[in-house]
């Protein structure tokens, strides 16, 4: 149990750092992004996608429905 309780904070170390990343990288960007529900979600998006290139991520297939199962 220590094991998997140990596993799963690193895991979630890792994703909020990649979110802090992520945050940090938008703010380098001369382009301001809107975000809200009355924004389109296309340009957050792209930007990701720029994110996950720089840091050499697969953002082609990302598991947005079972990644907190595995926090």
């Amino acid at each position: 149990m220590k094991i998997v309780n140990a596993k799963r904070k690193a895991n979630s170390r890792m994703i909020s750092g990649a979110l802090f990343d992520f945050m940090g990288y938008l703010t380098t960007r001369k382009k301001v992004i809107h975000v809200g529900s009355s924004e389109e979600p296309s340009p957050i998006l792209d930007a990701f996608k720029e994110w996950c290139n720089i840091r050499k991520l697969d953002a082609a297939d990302p598991d947005v429905k079972n990644w907190e199962s595995k926090v």
